[in-house]
């Protein structure tokens, strides 16, 4: 048996494959750099940005054609906003206005029910001023508002003191105080749901015999006044039912009323 003197190729080293760097040393960082460049997977690749499909549309309505308000034109939609928006402001003020008014109507009707039940009677008329019986005298512009209308600048609230006959008619169809009876009280009213108390300061609307002096101002409140019954609610009328035959009656105490006087 004889025995081979060639060397055996399997048990000879073989060289290891290229990684594309040399047998000397090197540092880890490098290691990982040329280990990374030898695989396609590792390398990042930035993808190119998408720009979104731009919807179909006419030239003209495209963005970049749109073209700005000039600034005759900004004045032009500004001023008709505001000639829309100024009536209905307006008509809002003024029902805030009447709103106010029937908050101080009734606040003076609870200021005379106390004073009837304390008094027995009425307020009378007094020459000085017809607020004195609440005890401000002739100064009250000074203490209170609640006594004038916010639509009628300068003038108070006015109690029917004297009905539609005035001051010189017997006996006294109002709240005011008879030279022959004495103070009027609550039985002499006849029907207190139905006779006005106090009223706006409006002349015009008041009977011949009672109009005075006062302010000449447009009606305020959509064309009427508003009004304090006996009863302690509020209520609006035109001037046209204040001319009515029939809402004469209630000026007087005793639900007539009166023609003669008017």
């Amino acid at each position: 048996m004889s025995i081979s003197t060639q060397p055996n190729k399997l048990l000879e080293p073989t060289a290891a494959p290229a990684l594309g760097f040399s047998a000397a040393p090197i540092s880890s960082r490098r290691f990982i750099r040329l280990w990374l460049s030898s695989y396609p997977l590792g390398r990042c690749t930035r993808m190119p940005p998408v720009t979104p499909k731009q919807p179909d549309c006419p030239s003209d309505m495209h963005p970049n054609n749109w073209k700005a308000f000039t600034l005759v034109e900004l004045l032009v939609v500004i001023a008709i906003l505001v000639a829309l928006l100024l009536p209905a402001l307006a008509k809002a003020k003024a029902r805030g206005k009447a709103a106010v008014c029937q908050s101080n109507l009734r606040q003076v009707g609870l200021l005379m029910a106390a004073y009837v039940q304390e008094h027995g009677h009425y307020p009378e008329a007094k020459p000085n001023s017809v607020w004195s019986w609440l005890g401000f005298g002739d100064d009250w512009h000074e203490h209170t508002r609640f006594l004038q209308c916010p639509s009628i600048p300068g003038g108070a609230y006015r109690p029917i003191f004297f009905g539609s006959g005035g001051a010189a008619h017997q006996p006294c169809l109002g709240l005011a105080a008879d030279p022959t009876n004495g103070p009027i009280s609550e039985s002499v009213i006849k029907a207190p749901s139905d006779m006005i108390g106090i009223m706006d300061f409006y002349h015009p609307l008041l009977p011949p015999l009672v109009q005075g002096g006062g302010p000449r101002v447009e009606l305020p409140h959509s064309g009427g006044i508003q009004f304090l019954l006996l009863d302690g609610h509020v209520e609006h009328a035109t001037a046209a039912r204040f001319a009515d035959p029939q809402t004469r009656r209630r000026w007087n105490n005793d639900n007539q009323p009166h023609d003669e006087t008017w």
